[in-house]
């Protein structure tokens, strides 16, 4: 949270089991006023082994087994809004206000690469499982692929804001959800399937490790999950929303 406590939740109860202090400090605007940054952005390694996260200028790590916080590297950079980490451990990315999207590495936590990706504040990021690209969404209502190494885009930017996205684990399609539906992004045939309309927006979404099947959760005051089987040769798309 914006005032400086992160939080670990077991994910089959819901326990509550670790909470971490993010580290207090302050930066002088000027000669008189202070900003006291809390965590701006974060996100787990796909080992699960390490929390990565934003504050202020500073990124950190928390080891998950030892509890131990340590800072990784001061960023020239600020107003981080999103963050994420490749499944191959290798690269970083954050989403900034401005729009721009950074990569980093995770030998050095230098800058490697700043992509001028939209117009206004990244809403969600999402590695491809091989690494090799970056799904982006913003305010400015478009869905946008890039090549990492590159920083060029390889898709047609899609119309539509989202507030999740996640590749299936073939990187054959990207899912995506907002305040408003969840569809499917076939990138091979560049078509949309299964756009499902909901009365209540969706702040996350992600895929079964076989494909299968997309879960989500929804937002604000009407909280709940929903989840429902994807589209595959032998089986039409068909909604399978629980739990509304």
């Amino acid at each position: 949270s914006r005032k400086g406590q992160i939080c670990v939740w077991e994910a089959a109860s819901g326990s509550h089991i670790q909470a971490f202090r993010v580290p207090q400090l302050k930066e002088s605007l000027g000669s008189v006023k202070e900003v006291v940054h809390g965590c701006d952005a974060l996100c787990y390694s796909p080992d699960g082994l390490r929390i990565l996260f934003v504050s202020g200028r500073m990124l950190y790590e928390i080891q998950t087994v030892s509890s131990e916080i340590r800072s990784l590297a001061e960023l020239q950079i600020e107003d981080v809004y999103r963050m994420t980490i490749s499944a191959d451990l290798h690269w970083i990315a954050l989403g900034l206000k401005e729009g721009t999207i950074v990569l980093l590495n995770t030998e050095s936590y230098r800058i490697l690469l700043r992509i001028s990706a939209h117009s206004t504040f990244i809403t969600a990021l999402s590695f491809s499982p091989d690494g090799q690209r970056i799904a982006s969404a913003s305010g400015d209502g478009k869905v946008c692929i890039w090549e990492v190494v590159s920083g060029r885009c390889v898709a047609e930017p899609l119309e539509g804001t989202a507030r999740a996205l996640d590749f299936t684990r073939d990187g054959k399609a990207l899912a995506m959800s907002d305040d408003e539906f969840t569809m499917l992004w076939d990138l091979e045939n560049d078509t949309t399937v299964g756009k499902n309309k909901k009365q209540v927006g969706f702040l996350s979404l992600a895929f079964s490790h076989d494909n299968s099947r997309i879960v989500a959760t929804t937002s604000y005051n009407h909280w709940g999950m929903s989840y429902w089987s994807l589209p595959s040769e032998t089986r039409p798309y068909r909604n399978h929303f629980v739990n509304d």
